[in-house]
């Protein structure tokens, strides 16, 4: 059930904001309105189930907190829950992709930045 990205986010989270739903509606509906304020709909993934569970890279060649933050990941996956990933370029797209999701009801975001993971509980 995912979409195409020129970089994998499953394989590769780095420069992405990434964040959990429980209800696929309102995933769905993060990807509409990321794509509808001007980030590229083709780089937004929309992930789900066991299958891209199983694509996901845990292999702990992150950081040690990425490392955790990706496993978190695919365990919601796994249990079927569904994450949504969008490139993030500066500081304002990350406050963009925050405000969408949290509109949302995210349960969680994870910004995988260049140097740094930081990761919000948004229930």
């Amino acid at each position: 059930m995912s979409t195409t990205s020129t970089t994998d986010p499953l394989q590769d989270p780095s420069g992405h904001a990434v964040a959990v739903f429980k209800v696929y509606e309102y995933a769905r509906k993060a990807v509409e309105l990321l794509a509808a304020v001007g980030f590229e709909a083709e780089k937004i993934g929309l992930f789900q189930g066991s299958a891209d569970a199983d694509r996901v890279d845990d292999s702990h060649k992150w950081f040690a907190d990425t490392d955790d933050d990706i496993r978190v990941y695919k365990t919601k996956l796994e249990n079927g829950q569904t994450v949504v990933s969008v490139p993030i370029e500066n500081s304002q797209e990350l406050q963009q992709a925050e405000e969408t999701f949290t509109s949302l009801n995210a349960d969680m975001m994870t910004h995988f930045g260049k140097w740094m993971t930081v990761s919000k509980d948004l229930s």
